[in-house]
């Protein structure tokens, strides 16, 4: 359901039609489906996945949006937001990473 909302307020805002829902509850049910492989993998292969996550996601959402709005979309903001998340993926990770051990920690 949050993954879900989020994607509701994300068209909202970004006044488009209502299909990023769809493409974030997709990616979601691919990521659970694929989970068992990626944990424990090293970081290039997990950076990798999420970097053919993240392109496989603004493709289909480009692609529904065409159909429909019957208008072709430009598809470079959407790539040019998919190679910003690619290259922060790192810095977000080993941050994200270092908060779940001082947590793990305290606990």
């Amino acid at each position: 359901p949050a993954v879900f909302a989020i994607g509701v307020v994300a068209d909202l805002i970004g006044g488009g039609p209502l299909v990023s829902p769809f493409v974030l509850v997709t990616a979601a049910a691919v990521v659970h489906s694929v989970r068992r492989w990626l944990v424990g993998a090293s970081t290039i292969i997990v950076w990798g996945s999420f970097f053919v996550m993240v392109i496989d996601a603004v493709l289909l959402l480009w692609l529904l949006i065409w159909y429909v709005s019957r208008e072709m979309p430009v598809l470079a903001p959407g790539i040019s937001g998919a190679l910003l998340g690619a290259a922060a993926y790192p810095l977000i990770a080993s941050l994200l990473s270092r908060v779940e051990q001082k947590v793990l920690r305290q606990q």
